[in-house]
């Protein structure tokens, strides 16, 4: 009964609900579960956009680029895991929102999405590294540079 209390009265999910006439027990968890299930769809979504349409524009565009470094940068999938970053940020800004009702858990969930962004931030850093490693490898100019040792410091 908790959570009914808090859910707001107006929520476009226990009006619909209630004029089905679900059991007001039961209202409540699924109104939040519905959120939940319709913020992972827009996440999806957005993920699946971000990959195929930023990815596709971001391959046309190294390909027809005469700069070596980018070449690198897409061997090493630095670009495909900057487009996991749209997402993240996307459910980090909708919690407010979603969890509107129910503030103590908005905090917690964007803690944990922050976490899932540092995570991803790390993972880019490192590909980039690896992207700067490979490009000094093969590079005449850069050959002597301490790249590699600076990256695994």
């Amino acid at each position: 009964m908790y959570l009914l209390e808090i859910i707001n009265p107006n929520h476009w999910t226990r009006t619909w609900l209630s004029q089905l006439n679900t059991p007001e027990w039961l209202t409540a968890a699924i109104t939040i579960t519905i959120d939940v299930i319709l913020l992972a769809i827009i996440a999806f979504l957005t993920d699946f956009i971000a990959r195929k349409v930023l990815l596709n524009i971001i391959t046309r565009i190294v390909k027809r680029s005469k700069t070596k470094w980018d070449d690198y940068f897409y061997e090493r999938k630095v670009f495909r895991n900057l487009a996991h970053l749209l997402p993240a940020f996307l459910v980090y800004y909708a919690f407010p929102i979603v969890f509107d009702d129910i503030p103590g858990t908005i905090l917690v969930l964007q803690k944990l999405v922050s976490l899932y962004i540092i995570v991803l931030v790390v993972m880019v850093a490192n590909k980039a590294l690896r992207a700067f490693e490979d490009l000094t490898i093969n590079s005449e100019k850069l050959v002597n540079s301490p790249l590699r040792t600076v990256s695994q410091v």
